[in-house]
């Protein structure tokens, strides 16, 4: 018998991964050329992380309206600049880096494209790359220069007639992506942004609530050992603002202790509950 490859499923765990029927994998593979899959020697068809990715974005466009055939087209295209950027990133190519980014920031609603496709990207990349020894270095080179073109896409969302969010960091937090990808979606929806950026102390939010009276206060952890030092600075804040609580290490029940409400989901998907 075969041994398994790593990171690769036959069809039929593929098939329930993805939540899509083996007959339709098939149809999107044969009319469409949505995935490659690799062969074992016996035949069987092996499917890689790209193409469960190549699903997922499949999945998203068909269920915006989209039809099969201009799904699969977008899909596809992502795909490729998607990869293009993962490998800029594996060999510290800042200009190939920029080129990819360029084609995926330039579509209708670019915190969608970074919440779906780059910021999963980046974390898939960054498991592979974790037993390597310039795996750090590349995960580093790769957030930075995401984050500064995220930046870039928000130099003027503090203007607008809108309702006013406060976002960052909590105390302790340098995982920034995930809170900035949120932030230009809430702009998107009319929101005006002030951001506090990573590491943001309790009390720096405080002072920043107080002189501009936000409609929403939006503080990420995703460590819990951050949040635990941070909670009793939250109840406060809480008692004042109308405050949001997201990323890994926020749940429900830690919610209800501070008086925050939780954030679910991706950084896209997060910014329709505020």
């Amino acid at each position: 018998m075969t041994a398994p490859v790593q990171g690769l499923l036959r069809i039929g765990p593929f098939s329930r991964r993805v939540g899509v029927s083996v007959s339709v994998l098939r149809a999107w593979e044969a009319r469409y050329g949505l995935f490659t899959p690799l062969r074992t020697a016996g035949g069987f068809r092996l499917y890689s992380p790209t193409d469960e990715a190549r699903a997922r974005r499949m999945l998203a466009h068909l269920s915006s309206g989209l039809a099969a055939r201009e799904s699969a087209t977008l899909a596809l295209a992502a795909g490729t600049s998607v990869d293009s950027l993962v490998r800029a990133w594996e060999t510290f190519d800042a200009t190939s880096m920029h080129a990819a980014l360029d084609e995926l920031l330039a579509r209708p609603d670019p915190a969608a494209v970074v919440s779906e496709q780059v910021l999963p990207a980046l974390v898939q990349a960054g498991d592979a790359w974790a037993r390597e020894d310039l795996g750090p270095a590349r995960v580093h080179f790769a957030g930075r220069l995401l984050e500064a073109r995220l930046l870039a896409l928000g130099e003027r969302w503090h203007q607008g007639p809108g309702p006013l969010a406060l976002v960052g960091c909590g105390p302790g937090e340098q995982h920034s992506l995930g809170p900035l990808t949120f932030a230009l979606a809430l702009h998107r929806r009319g929101w005006r942004i002030a951001w506090l950026g990573a590491d943001a102390p309790v009390e720096g939010f405080a002072a920043a609530a107080e002189t501009l009276s936000p409609d929403a206060v939006v503080v990420s952890f995703t460590l819990a050992r951050t949040l635990t030092s941070a909670r009793a600075a939250l109840q406060g804040l809480a008692a004042e603002y109308p405050l949001r609580l997201g990323g890994p290490a926020i749940d429900e029940a830690t919610c209800a202790r501070i008086g925050a409400r939780r954030l679910t989901g991706d950084p896209a998907g997060a910014a329709a509950q505020v």
